[in-house]
Order: structure tokens, then C-alpha cells, then sequence
């Protein structure tokens, strides 16, 4: 029954860390749309609402460079 218990609480605070692990592997293998939701308001979830947050700002800097791109090969 111990074991149960261990067990139930330990997956309790090893589950934040292995969806944030995922996340930051599909953004390392290029997806920039994989962010992860935030379900805790401890160090973890400000970890992770930090990571999404970089996601979007990179993703708008993509945006801007397309942007730009686009343009400025219009009026070449």
C-alpha cells in the first residue's frame, strides 16, 4: 500500500517535468509550435509559461523575417 502511495505522489512531481522535456524536444527537433500548458503555479510552471512565451516571440520573429522577405522581394 506504501509503495501505492510513493508511487501516485512521486508521478505527481515527475509529470511537469517529463511534458516540458517533450515539449523542448520537438522544439529542438524544429517544431516551434509545441508549446506546453501550464498546470502548476510553482517553479515548473513558470518554467514552462517562460517557454512558451519564448516560443511565441520566435515564432513572430520568424513571421517578421518572412514578412520582410516577402517585400522586399517585390521590389527588387
Amino acid at each position: 500500500m506504501q509503495f501505492v502511495i510513493i508511487a501516485l505522489v512521486a508521478n505527481i512531481f515527475v509529470e511537469p517535468f517529463i511534458a516540458s522535456r517533450n515539449s523542448l524536444k520537438a522544439v529542438e527537433e524544429g517544431d516551434l509550435t509545441q508549446g506546453g500548458s501550464v498546470n502548476t503555479r510553482d517553479e515548473i510552471g513558470e518554467l514552462q509559461s517562460s517557454f512558451n512565451a519564448m516560443l511565441s516571440t520566435l515564432n513572430r520573429i520568424i513571421a517578421n523575417v518572412d514578412y520582410c522577405d516577402v517585400h522586399m522581394g517585390q521590389s527588387a
